[in-house]
């Protein structure tokens, strides 16, 4: 079977990483206002241009819990996995890349 997938661009994927925030309560993505916006935005965007009713993002294995704590209540629709999470006989197709 195939997976259709959106994936970060590596710019994104890397502000995300820098963001990452490890404190006595946990860890977490520490990303201003600003930055949030413009991610909602981009990903927004390229779910628009992709036709699909259901979106899955692709990201790094040690971002996925956080990125997907950070972006459920502005996009509950969105699935966010990591390549761990993708079964070996299901192909993956990209749909297209956030932030390009």
């Amino acid at each position: 079977g195939e997976l259709p997938v959106l994936t970060l661009s590596p710019e994104w994927e890397q502000r995300l990483i820098d963001s990452l925030s490890r404190t006595d309560s946990g860890t977490y993505l520490a990303v201003d206002a600003k930055t949030f916006e413009q991610l909602v935005s981009a990903l927004t965007q390229t779910c628009q241009t992709t036709m699909a009713t259901q979106w899955t993002l692709l990201c790094a294995s040690n971002m996925r819990f956080h990125f997907r704590k950070l972006i459920e209540r502005f996009m509950p629709q969105l699935t966010v996995i990591s390549p761990n999470d993708i079964p070996p006989n299901l192909q993956i197709v990209s749909l297209g890349v956030v932030g390009q």
